[in-house]
């Protein structure tokens, strides 16, 4: 089963991360289904938060 890409490219998938991480705010992703992640850096590592 083939699912499209969710952006036009690895730089514009970076720039959707850096504007989340800036801003604190939370980056839509495909995992199963459309769910909802906030990323964060802990440790010096970046670690994703499901958002319910």
């Amino acid at each position: 089963m083939y699912k499209p890409p969710l952006w036009r490219s690895p730089s514009a998938m970076l720039d959707d991360l850096a504007f989340a991480l800036e801003r604190n705010t939370t980056m839509a992703m495909r995992v199963s289904l459309w769910s909802t992640y906030q990323p964060y850096i802990e440790d010096h590592r970046l670690e994703w938060e499901l958002v319910a």
